[in-house]
């Protein structure tokens, strides 16, 4: 069991900025909203099993004064919004909040309560607590490698974006893409292997753009050794790379696939317990 990071968000009355800052595990950066009542959401995909989240932010007048955030927190299980919260958490750390029962949460929304006139509310984390399958452990714990790395954000312009199989419509360049195809490694369970596609896209005049971005792929992520909750013993190794042809004037797009050998921890524990 961890804690696990929402999947994408969702702003519906345009009322939020910077919300990936939500939910992108780093407390230093955060969310906000100057509007009462406009929900921030954060769906989880897959849903899990879920009985608790946590929260961290607070109510801020820049430069002059702060609290406790006034929030409402609900989450999305059995076709509906429910509550889990509505009032003060404290700032001062992580504040978990009870979902009541275990329930197959896909999604939390969250919305301040009370904002005054030049106040602002500030999201620094959230995330639910369950588990995860083998084959999102591995792609949470690479995307968090990419997508914190401060080199690769400085040769990306600012932000590493890495998208689960597509880009979303109109992605701004340059970005990644990344997926798993896991397979089973016949006689020697509970190891498994995985081929790991990882893709460039690029839309820059200078070609050194892709090819400073591979390098420092290279760097971080050639026969890296890691573990997570849920996996063990994980080992990634570069296999090949190329440039793919693409049809559009002006666009690159460099391909890598990689090849991970690991122990599948989590599941196994429940296999051999059933």
């Amino acid at each position: 069991m961890s804690w696990i990071l929402p999947t994408s968000h969702n702003d519906p009355d345009g009322a939020w900025t910077d919300e990936a800052n939500a939910y992108d595990d780093d407390i230093l950066t955060y969310a906000f909203t100057f509007v009462t009542g406009s929900y921030l959401e954060l769906p989880l995909s897959p849903p899990i099993p879920c009985d608790k989240v946590r929260f961290l932010g607070k109510t801020i007048r820049p430069g002059f004064s702060e609290g406790d955030a006034n929030v409402d927190i609900d989450v999305y299980y059995g076709g509906a919004w429910n509550n889990i919260h509505s009032g003060q958490l404290s700032r001062a750390s992580y504040q978990t909040v009870l979902v009541g029962s275990e329930q197959l949460v896909s999604s939390a929304r969250i919305k301040w309560n009370i904002l005054a006139s030049s106040f602002q509310g500030w999201v620094y984390g959230f995330a639910f607590w369950g588990a995860i399958d083998v084959r999102r452990s591995l792609i949470d714990y690479l995307w968090s490698r990419l997508t914190t790395d401060s080199l690769l954000k400085t040769i990306m312009g600012g932000t590493v974006r890495c998208y689960l199989t597509w880009a979303t419509p109109d992605a701004e360049f340059p970005y990644l893409v990344h997926r798993l195809d896991i397979r089973n490694e016949p006689g020697a369970y509970p190891i498994m292997r995985a081929s790991y596609f990882l893709d460039i896209w690029s839309n820059s005049d200078d070609a050194s753009e892709v090819s400073l971005i591979r390098q420092r792929i290279i760097q971080l992520l050639d026969q890296l050794v890691f573990s997570t909750d849920d996996v063990d013993q994980c080992h990634i190794e570069f296999m090949s790379d190329g440039d793919i042809p693409v049809d559009e004037l002006g666009i690159r797009h460099y391909a890598f696939i990689w090849e991970i050998i690991f122990r599948r921890d989590s599941e196994a524990t429940s296999i051999e317990g059933r």
